[in-house]
């Protein structure tokens, strides 16, 4: 199983998860020509946590291409059809969290919910059928709940949002206090912090591959402070770590 952040940030996400000749992404909240910027590959599917701009807006233009099923909550679609415009509705795929989908034989995709102010939002849990390896992937969430570390244990690799530093949301004079306080409310999203001790309680770090940390805000966070965070907390498991560019790809 092959992992790339095509995009990580709060303008724009897309991830690739691929197994010899099966790709899936998750999200696609960017240009077409930014996904196939290393070259144009086979997509199989694109599964959609939630109906955010930043998640959604490069779909219409990359089904043109692509031509695969989209998965995602009819909530989600009902919210944003004109983001869906252009793929026929044989090749939109209801999911509710808990359905396990399977990829060409390759993937199973585990869909979960979690806290967020959309119609719907989903994590999802990617599963290399071959191998069983399997891997996490966790945005957009206020709050970890009890279901999401059910989910998400014993896990290969991660991805988990650390959207935003505490004390830079706090300092940052363009947000007023009604935003701020949704950011970090329990529909928002999860700080540095949060996704920190999550690791710490959920996450056994002998037994995993790697961890990825993604969604960050180029207005409240940088790579910076969570590379200090992560030097401070887990010294004896640096190499284990990834943070996502907010606009470069990271490919593991």
């Amino acid at each position: 199983m092959k992992l790339k952040t095509i995009a990580s940030s709060s303008s724009g996400n897309c991830t690739r998860v691929s197994s010899g000749k099966t790709s899936i992404l998750i999200d696609c909240g960017i240009p077409r020509k930014r996904v196939y910027e290393d070259g144009v590959f086979d997509i199989s599917a694109i599964f959609i946590t939630h109906e955010h701009s930043d998640h959604i807006k490069g779909v219409n233009v990359l089904y043109k291409k692509a031509k695969c099923k989209v998965y995602l909550h009819r909530h989600v679609y009902e919210a944003r059809p004109k983001h869906f415009e252009s793929i026929p509705i044989e090749d939109i795929m209801f999911i509710e969290a808990g359905d396990i989908t399977t990829i060409d034989d390759t993937f199973t995709v585990e869909g979960f919910s979690t806290k967020h102010d959309a119609a719907y939002s989903m994590g999802f849990v990617v599963t290399e059928i071959s191998s069983s390896k399997r891997f996490g992937y966790m945005t957009d969430t206020g709050a970890v709940t009890a279901l999401i570390k059910n989910k998400l244990k014993e896990c290969d690799s991660y991805f988990i949002e650390a959207d935003y530093d505490d004390e830079q949301l706090k300092k940052y004079a363009d947000y007023s206090i009604e935003l701020k306080d949704r950011i970090k409310g329990n529909f928002g999203h999860l700080s540095t912090a949060q996704a920190i001790e999550f690791i710490k309680e959920s996450v056994d770090l002998e037994k995993v591959n790697n961890v990825i940390f993604g969604h960050l805000s180029a207005r409240t966070n940088s790579p910076e402070l969570v590379q200090a965070s992560i030097d401070e907390e887990f010294p004896k498991y640096i190499n284990k770590f990834y943070i996502a560019p907010i606009d470069e790809e990271l490919d593991i």
